[in-house]
């Protein structure tokens, strides 16, 4: 809906640059999952690879895959994609058998909120986690380290030169009002 409000300025075009499933590549990086990492490394299509090792459709891999990173349970993707929590259960099963150190790397986020009542993320910042909501942690450190990673993108933009061109970062993605005929050097340099 907010990206609507944004029209290029008169003689320009609008250009979109956004990190390609970020948040599920902090956790395959933050994680150290190898068959996570090895799905982005050759492209693979994580929620098929998800879904292909539960036995169920992308639709529910994609899902499971984003509840996990969200702290959510057999009971909230049994509502999401209209399954039985049985199923549900076998699915989120077979996600932690497919990428066993996610699940590891949940419980040791987990266990550092219990404990400590916070995480700190791996640029060094610290964030309070309720003890009684700790399974959330994992989510603040995805949800966290992607922001950091948007920063340094957007870091990396300016001394590119695209300050003057910047409109809007959205999430993973950055919104741009590139001069017409510089959208192929906006293109080139925003890919670099």
């Amino acid at each position: 809906m907010v990206r609507r409000c944004f029209i290029a300025d008169p003689g320009q075009t609008i250009v979109s640059v956004d990190y390609k499933a970020q948040e599920l590549r902090v956790l395959a990086a933050l994680s150290g999952d190898p068959t996570m990492r090895e799905a982005f490394a050759t492209n693979a299509d994580l929620h098929q690879v998800t879904a292909d090792a539960a036995g169920v459709d992308r639709k529910v891999g994609k899902m499971a895959n984003f509840l996990v990173a969200y702290g959510g349970g057999a009971k909230k993707l049994a509502e999401n994609a209209s399954i039985s929590f049985l199923a549900a259960k076998r699915v989120l099963e077979s996600f932690n058998r497919t990428y066993p150190k996610v699940d590891e790397f949940s419980e040791k986020i987990q266990n550092e909120a219990k404990n400590s009542g916070y995480v700190i993320t791996p640029t060094g910042r610290r964030l309070p986690v309720d003890p009684d909501r700790a399974y959330s942690a994992l989510n603040y450190m995805i949800q966290s380290t992607s922001r950091d990673v948007t920063c340094r993108g957007l870091i990396n933009l300016h001394k590119a030169g695209f300050t003057p061109y910047l409109r809007l970062p959205v999430h993973d993605e950055v919104v741009a009002s590139i001069p017409a005929n510089k959208a192929q050097w906006g293109q080139k340099r925003s890919l670099a």
